[in-house]
């Protein structure tokens, strides 16, 4: 039974974590991770899809495992760093599939480079410009001064986020605004169910 065991590679002078099916076969797939997941997404489904292609499983640079560079942080730039990917582990033309932040970037690669990718497989990810946000998504999206957000504790941010997005509540007397939920307070759904956050969110496998 195949598993995934992840490594390391320079691209593009990055470290970026990537795990590779065991057999050599003609097909490939690249496999891009989803936030706030990882390449570790894959887990379910790894050794089924394994039998029928090579497959390349990759945390995009910022996410996962995988080191950050800002200049990266557009759909165009990532696009251009899938291609790079794609070279540096010898994928002519793989299918590609893009759930998430995945999404954008490899719309944008395979619009600049048609001939390298064999089909992609993309969804869940925000492809709509420009963007209608509600409050307060919308002012973090557009804020120009990223300092507070740096300083957020990854998983009290991210759960302020998911309980924003999916409309989850605070227990009452402790909805105070944001800063209250950065600090940590549980966070409830309106019917009284917990959500589960996966472990990956606080800091991806």
């Amino acid at each position: 039974m195949s598993e995934i065991k992840s490594r390391f590679r320079m691209v593009d002078g990055l470290s970026i974590r990537y795990a590779e099916s065991d057999g050599p076969h003609e097909r490939a797939a690249l496999l891009l991770s989803p936030w706030p997941e990882s390449l570790y997404s894959y887990d379910a489904t790894w050794s089924k899809l394994a039998g029928h292609a090579r497959l390349v499983a990759v945390d995009l640079p910022g996410f996962g495992h995988s080191e950050l560079r800002q200049d990266l942080l557009s759909p165009t730039a990532m696009g251009d760093f899938i291609v790079r990917i794609a070279d540096a582990l010898g994928l002519a033309q793989p299918h590609v599939v893009g759930p998430d932040i995945g999404t954008a970037a490899s719309l944008f690669a395979a619009a600049r480079h048609p001939e390298r990718f064999r089909s992609l497989v993309v969804g869940t990810g925000g492809t709509s410009v420009p963007l209608k946000l509600g409050s307060p998504l919308d002012e973090w999206v557009h804020d120009e001064d990223l300092t507070p957000y740096r300083a957020m504790d990854p998983k009290a941010a991210v759960t302020a986020a998911i309980g924003t997005i999916h409309g989850y509540a605070l227990p009452e007397g402790r909805a105070r605004g944001l800063s209250r939920v950065l600090r940590g307070p549980a966070v409830r759904r309106p019917d009284g169910l917990r959500p589960r956050l996966s472990h990956r969110v606080a800091g991806p496998r």
